[in-house]
C-alpha cells in the first residue's frame, strides 16, 4: 500500500529524509526538505526503510529547477535541484550531528564556512564510461548509463575535452571501458587514465594509448598494468596539487587529487596556517598522495615525511620532492600513515600529524595518532561519518581539544563536502 510522507531533513548519503508516523526514519533518494512523496517502505534495520516506488507528489519551498538535461537520471550531482543556501545549512547540520553522535562531542565548536577567495568555475576531474553510444554518467544505485551531452558541473574547457573523446571513440581501438580525465590548472592541457579489458596485450594497451592522444584533444593518456604504466604523450599536468604555491608540482592526469583548484589552493593554505609550520617543524603527512600539502609546508622551513600507500600517485611524489627547492626537507615514504608517523616518532617527538584520510577513514592511522599523540593533527576528511569516527580514534575530547572546525563545499551541487578539524594536545 502506497503511503505519502513528507521529507524533514537531508541525510548524510544525500538522501531525504521523512519519519513514519511511528517515529521511524524513511530515506528518499532525491528527496529535499518540504518535499511530499508517496511510495512502499523498504526495511533496511529495525527503525529504518527506503521509500520505493517513489513518486514526487509535490517540491518543497527549498527546490529549484534543474538546469541539466541529465536530471534526475544522472547519479552526480543528487543536490542539483537544491538551493545554494539550504545546501550550505544541511552540510553544516550533517557535520554537527556526526561529531555529537559518533565523536560524542557535547557542544562541537561552531562551524566555519570556509570560503575561496576566488570564484568557483567547476570540476577538473571526471570519471566517464564507454558505451556504444558514447561516454556515459553511471545512474543512480544502478548499473544503467546516462549517455553524457553537457554536464555543467565540469570547467567548460574540460568539457569541451570530453565532448571531443565522446564524439571520437568510434574511430578508436577496441578495448576502452572508461575514462578518468583531468585538467591542468590553467586549462591548457588534459590527460587521463584509461581502464581497458583484461584482455588487451600490452602493444594493443601502447596503440590504444597513442590513438587516444593522436585522434582526441585530450594531450596524454596511460593505464597501469601491474607496476608498469603504459602511456602516450603528456600524462603529467601542472597546478593540480599545491595551486598556488609551486608550478613544478605535477601529477598524472585521471590520478586522485582534488576536483578544482581553487578549492584546493583555500584548503593547502587552511592546513599550511593550522599547522603553524616552521623551521625544524617535525610534520608527517600521513595520505600525502603527491605532495599537496607535505611540500607547501616544506616550504616554510619544516622537516617533513610525506607517506603514499599507491604506487602511481608514489611515482608522482616522487618526482615532485626531487625537483622540490626550499628551506625544509621532504622524505618520501612508500608506506602507510601509521607506519610513517610511528617511525618518525623514534627520532623524537612529531609537531604535527596532516590527517587526509580516503572517504573510508583510517582507523589505523587514528590510532597511531592516540598512540604517538603528535602535538598538533590538522585532520581533513570527505565523509563525515568516518571523519568523526577518526576523530574519536584519536583521542578527541580526551586526549585532544579541538581547536577549530570548517568545511569546504568542496563539491557543488552534491551531499559531499570536505571538513576541516584541528586537533591540540591537552598533555
Amino acid at each position: 500500500m502506497s503511503e505519502r510522507l513528507r521529507v524533514e531533513t537531508l541525510a548524510a548519503g544525500g538522501d531525504g529524509l521523512a519519519r513514519r508516523a511511528d517515529g521511524a526514519a524513511v530515506f528518499i533518494h532525491g528527496g529535499l526538505p518540504g518535499d511530499l512523496w508517496s511510495g512502499t517502505f523498504e526495511p533496511l534495520g529495525r527503525r529504518a526503510f527506503r521509500l520505493v516506488e517513489a513518486e514526487r507528489l509535490e517540491d518543497g519551498p527549498q527546490r529549484t529547477p534543474a538546469r541539466c538535461p541529465s536530471r534526475p537520471q544522472c547519479g552526480g550531482c543528487n543536490w542539483h535541484e537544491l538551493e545554494r543556501a539550504a545546501s550550505m545549512r544541511a552540510k553544516g547540520g550533517i557535520l554537527r550531528d556526526a561529531l555529537t553522535r559518533i565523536a560524542g562531542l557535547e557542544a562541537p565548536l561552531a562551524i566555519e564556512q570556509l570560503t575561496p577567495s576566488e570564484p568557483y568555475d567547476g570540476r577538473y576531474r571526471v570519471g566517464l564510461r564507454v558505451t556504444p553510444s558514447g561516454l556515459a554518467y553511471s545512474g543512480h544505485a544502478s548499473h544503467d548509463s546516462v549517455v553524457w551531452s553537457r554536464c555543467e558541473a565540469l570547467t567548460p574547457h574540460l568539457e569541451v575535452v570530453m565532448k571531443d573523446v565522446s564524439q571520437k571513440l568510434a574511430s578508436l581501438p577496441p578495448g576502452l571501458v572508461s575514462v578518468q580525465a583531468s585538467l591542468s590548472a590553467d586549462g591548457r592541457k588534459s590527460a587521463a587514465r584509461l581502464t581497458v579489458i583484461d584482455q588487451l596485450t600490452r602493444p594493443a594497451i601502447r596503440h590504444l594509448c597513442q590513438a587516444v592522444v593522436a585522434e582526441t584533444a585530450l594531450d596524454g593518456a596511460w593505464v597501469g598494468v601491474d607496476h608498469e604504466v603504459i602511456e602516450a604523450g603528456q600524462t603529467r599536468l601542472s597546478g593540480l596539487i599545491s595551486s598556488g604555491v609551486s608550478r613544478r608540482y605535477l601529477v598524472r592526469g585521471g590520478a586522485f587529487h582534488q576536483a578544482n583548484p581553487t578549492i584546493n589552493k583555500a584548503i593547502v593554505r587552511a592546513v599550511v596556517e593550522a599547522a603553524g609550520a616552521g623551521r625544524r617543524t617535525r610534520v608527517v603527512d600521513m595520505h600525502g598522495g603527491a605532495g599537496n600539502f607535505g611540500l607547501a609546508l616544506a616550504a616554510k622551513g619544516a622537516d617533513v615525511t610525506i607517506s603514499e600507500t599507491d604506487p602511481w600517485v608514489f611515482a608522482d611524489l616522487e618526482v615532485n620532492a626531487a625537483s622540490y627547492r626550499g628551506r625544509g626537507v621532504v622524505h618520501a615514504a612508500e608506506m602507510s600513515g601509521a607506519q610513517a608517523l610511528k617511525r618518525c616518532s623514534r627520532r623524537g617527538r612529531v609537531d604535527v600529524a596532516v590527517f587526509d584520510a580516503p572517504r573510508t577513514g583510517d582507523p589505523s592511522g587514528a590510532k597511531a595518532v592516540a598512540e604517538i599523540r603528535p602535538k598538533r593533527v590538522v585532520a581533513l576528511g570527505c565523509d563525515p561519518s568516518t571523519f568523526a569516527r577518526d576523530l574519536q580514534a584519536m583521542g578527541l575530547g580526551r586526549g585532544y581539544r579541538l581547536e577549530r572546525l570548517g568545511l569546504w563545499d568542496a563539491f557543488p551541487q552534491t551531499h559531499h563536502f570536505e571538513s576541516l578539524a584541528v586537533l591540540e594536545c591537552v598533555s
